[in-house]
């Protein structure tokens, strides 16, 4: 058939190149979407090997020499025991109470990128196993001295008045009746309804908090200290916030130093906390809680650290939350990694 309409030839070539150029457009935009993917992919993965290279820079950081002698007395072994612990509390205070950035630079190391670094002690929290007996059921010197019902009462109504939410201690009584082993992690925790509603935005302790008087779930317990007492010199931000203990963050280099010169392997708090404790709390002993007192260990211990790692390349962000141990085998100690979480 025929056309014999003037123009039909210009109008079908229009519609030819409309359909060309539409394809080519449609080709161009999937092609630039799929680069700007894979650059996005790429620099994520970088950012996330990063992240967990820096569990590196942790162990630098809790590494601590000190010479092993052959022979010594029990007295020398005690003195250099203390003074490891004296090293190691002064190459940790700096991080305990801050977030600590770091800046890369591609002309230096390789790389563009910007490093958040945060430290804390495992030592300073509640090991979360130490409460309960699950084999005779019950809570462990419940209804004697020491009692750990107790002090579950007293540290629920704690999380429940910074919370603005009901106490968690039923719900977590009855979980303990109904479960038959120990808790392989903390965040086990939040298969009970209750504490996910109070936690599900709460697990991690946050780099960047907005809010000083947030509290974190694995910044109030841990499963992977072996000791049922906490450290008070090593006190998370969660517990501190519990005890409304302010943050140590303005001390002087001299009121730093005092503050480490009074560690001793083992102390007496009643007695000596307000000669050491009270210059970096500003809380009084007869100030704490009576149900605490009785949960501070009298013995220096700090074996195990998490570290909190965020990194950012570009638009992207990697956080990692790491557990250290110290490996008691080796001399000098060297932390080794027992846990990581990708947050």
């Amino acid at each position: 058939m025929q056309h014999n309409q003037r123009g039909y030839i210009l109008f079908l070539l229009f519609c030819i190149l409309s359909v060309c150029m539409t394809l080519i457009s449609l080709y161009f935009s999937k092609s630039v979407t799929y680069q700007n993917l894979m650059h996005l992919f790429t620099t994520k993965e970088k950012t996330s090997k990063l992240a967990l290279s820096s569990v590196a820079l942790g162990q630098t950081i809790l590494y601590v020499p000190f010479k092993e002698e052959k022979q010594k007395t029990a007295k020398q072994s005690t003195e250099q025991e203390e003074g490891y612990n004296y090293k190691l509390l002064e190459k940790v205070f700096p991080y305990l109470y801050t977030t600590k950035t770091y800046k890369l630079f591609k002309e230096i190391e390789g790389i563009d990128a910007t490093m958040h670094l945060n430290i804390n002690s495992e030592n300073g929290k509640l090991n979360l196993n130490s409460v309960y007996d699950f084999h005779e059921k019950k809570f462990i010197n419940e209804g004697q001295q020491d009692d750990k019902k107790k002090l579950c009462q007293w540290l629920f109504t704690a999380i429940s008045q910074k919370t603005k939410q009901p106490s968690l201690f039923d719900a977590f009584e009855k979980h303990l009746k109904e479960r038959s082993h120990d808790f392989n992690d903390v965040t086990e925790l939040l298969y009970i309804n209750e504490f996910s509603e109070v936690f599900q935005h709460s697990l991690f302790f946050e780099i960047n908090k907005k809010n000083d008087e947030k509290i974190y779930l694995t910044d109030i317990f841990t499963i992977c200290t072996e000791q049922d007492r906490i450290n008070p010199w090593l006190f998370s931000h969660s517990w501190r916030v519990l005890l409304d203990i302010k943050e140590p963050t303005s001390l002087s280099q001299d009121e730093q130093k005092k503050v480490i010169d009074s560690v001793k392997k083992q102390v007496n708090w009643e007695k000596e906390w307000d000669n050491s404790l009270k210059v970096l709390y500003q809380k009084d002993y007869k100030d704490l809680p009576q149900e605490i007192k009785s949960l501070l260990t009298t013995d220096f211990e700090a074996n195990i650290f998490s570290l909190l790692s965020q990194v950012i390349i570009g638009e992207t962000t990697s956080t990692i939350f790491t557990i250290l141990k110290a490996n008691a085998k080796n001399k000098p100690a060297t932390f080794d990694i027992v846990r990581v979480y990708q947050l």
